[in-house]
This record gives C-alpha cells, sequence and structure tokens, in this order.
C-alpha cells in the first residue's frame, strides 16, 4: 500500500508518469493524495488508486485518478474536473534499467471555457536507477484529441529519494499539437472550406515534492 500527499506546481501532461520508481514484487495496490499549488492563483487536489504486479522481469501497472482544479484568468476563476485511466506494461533488463510501453486517456472539463476534451497518448519510454536514489526517465509519444488534433510528444525527468519517505521530482515535456481540421476538402487556400491553421507547440515543466508512505 503506498500513499502520497504532494505540494507541486505542476501542469498534467499525460506524459512521463513513470510510476514505479521503487519496485515491489507480486501483487501490489496503491492509494495517493495529492495538494496542488502554483502560479494564477492555481490549486488543485488529486486522488489516485493503482493496481500492479511485478513478474520479476516483466511488470504490469494500472491506475485511476480523480482531479479538481482551479486558477484564475483575467481575474475570473477557472474551476475544471477530470479523471485519467492509465495503463503501462514495463519490461527490466536489469534491475534498475526498464523498458516500458504505456497508454493514458484523459477526460477534462469545465463549465467556466465550455469544455470537454478527451487526450489519448501512446508513449515508448525508458527508466534508469541508481541505487535506489536517483532515477532517470525519458520518452516519446503519439496521441490524438477529441478535438481533432494530433499529438507528437516528449518528455524527460528525474526524480530523487534522499530518504525512504521523502520524493523529489522534476520534469520536462514538450508536446506539439497539429490541428487535422486545418483543411475540408481541397488543400488549396483560395477555397472556401478552408479553416485557419490552430497547431500549436507547448512547454510543459514541473517540479514536485512527496511524502510517501509505503
Amino acid at each position: 500500500m503506498a500513499a502520497a500527499i504532494t505540494i507541486a506546481a505542476s501542469e498534467n501532461a499525460g506524459l512521463g508518469k513513470a510510476i514505479s520508481f521503487l519496485r515491489r514484487e507480486g501483487l501490489f495496490t496503491g492509494f495517493e493524495f495529492s495538494y496542488l499549488i502554483g502560479e494564477s492563483a492555481y490549486t488543485g487536489t488529486d486522488y489516485l488508486v493503482e493496481l500492479g504486479y511485478d513478474f520479476k522481469k516483466f511488470s504490469l501497472y494500472g491506475e485511476f485518478s480523480y482531479n479538481l482544479w482551479s486558477y484564475t484568468m483575467n481575474r475570473d476563476t477557472i474551476n475544471n474536473d477530470s479523471y485519467d485511466i492509465y495503463v503501462e506494461a514495463a519490461y527490466f533488463i536489469r534491475d534498475d534499467f526498464s523498458i516500458d510501453m504505456s497508454y493514458d486517456h484523459l477526460y477534462t472539463a469545465s463549465d467556466e471555457l465550455n469544455l470537454k476534451i478527451r487526450n489519448n497518448i501512446i508513449r515508448l519510454g525508458i527508466m534508469k536507477g541508481f541505487k535506489e536514489i536517483v532515477y532517470l526517465m525519458g520518452g516519446i509519444g503519439l496521441g490524438w484529441t477529441s478535438s481533432n488534433y494530433f499529438i507528437a510528444a516528449a518528455d524527460a525527468g528525474i526524480s530523487v529519494y534522499p530518504c525512504k519517505y521523502l520524493r523529489i521530482s522534476a520534469f520536462y515535456m514538450y508536446s506539439y499539437n497539429y490541428d487535422m481540421t486545418t483543411y475540408s476538402g481541397n488543400r488549396s487556400y483560395s477555397d472556401s472550406a478552408y479553416i485557419s491553421d490552430t497547431s500549436y507547440d507547448s512547454h510543459r515543466f514541473s517540479i514536485a515534492v512527496s511524502f510517501v508512505y509505503r
């Protein structure tokens, strides 16, 4: 069983979770509660349950989380909620080095923004540990959204356990979001069916300090 309380400045990226830092052989379950703070009066609470099984060289992992967060924009408070379903399979080349494949489905809604979006990401990643204290990870991902964007992304991060119950993490994520509705029918700029391109890229950086009980 695991539990955590987190204070962080972060943005939910849906990439680079790298959950299983400390391996637990056989069947394991866990629960986490996180409280997050950040700029623009950002506050959030996360509730997470996890289930997995470690076969020594191979592990399966799944989690479900529910999130509530708010922030201010142009002096207005924006409230959001989401749920996240995440599944992962990892192969351990050595006890401290693994390759993983994961699928992440994230649903986000906001009444103030009239927003309901589903994101889907498939990610291939690696993780390297050093003496069960420092863990380096990185990965690439491809995905799609219900708002007709194609996503190409990459992430990298580090987690450090200075003691048994404390974890410090930093992650960087880059994604390019290609607007698949840019053209409708003929791709000519003179065509009346042309829609302005809203493709964009994003850079996200998060830092978290977690108090963990296992």
